[in-house]
């Protein structure tokens, strides 16, 4: 029921209003439409989309890896669900896991919004498939230096020592030469 009164051109006025059209005719533009008949459906909410982050980058096996997720448009409250790639499901907006397994996993994160509608978005994540650099054991260290050792060895042995004695060689038949030439010189032999 209305307080208003309609007429038989309210029809072509309302129609005019729905349609942001001109009136045809001043009868249309003189009497009221009938629009507080018809309530425009509600807009339906901006799409909705989801990210996460993670730490740490790059996680060891039985390190905790931290999740938080966030999620813009749809209607809120927002419910966060969590697939961590190993078979594992988590609740919530952040939530810490243990992987126990070195490898490749893909986490993905679900949100869905308060109408139903859903977005879904997933990130891999290497579990020490490449490992820290760890120091060096005492075995290791104590192998480098007689290996180091050993290369000086060889070195002296097949390049040092063959140089040396073809030197002393070469300065023996020297002094030899001189000495023979000296005596020819001399007129001794």
């Amino acid at each position: 029921m209305s307080a208003t009164q309609y007429s038989h051109y309210s029809l072509a006025s309302t129609i005019e209003a729905a349609w942001e059209l001109q009136p045809l005719t001043a009868k249309d533009l003189g009497t009221s439409s009938m629009t507080e008949f018809f309530h425009s459906p509600p807009e339906p909410p901006p799409m909705l989309t989801a990210s996460f982050v993670f730490s740490p980058a790059n996680p060891d096996s039985g390190t905790t890896v931290n999740f938080t997720g966030s999620a813009k448009g749809g209607k809120q409250p927002y419910q966060y669900t969590w697939s961590l790639g190993d078979g594992s499901v988590r609740v919530g907006q952040v939530v810490g896991y243990v992987y126990q397994s070195v490898g490749n996993y893909t986490a993905s994160l679900t949100v869905t919004d308060q109408t139903g509608q859903r977005a879904t978005t997933s990130h891999a994540i290497s579990i020490d498939t490449d490992p820290k650099p760890t120091s060096a054991s005492p075995k290791q260290t104590n192998t480098a230096f007689p290996r180091a050792l050993g290369l000086m060895i060889s070195f002296v042995v097949g390049v040092a020592l063959p140089l040396a004695l073809s030197f002393i060689v070469s300065r023996g038949h020297r002094r030899t030469n001189q000495v023979t030439q000296s005596r020819a010189n001399i007129g001794i032999m």
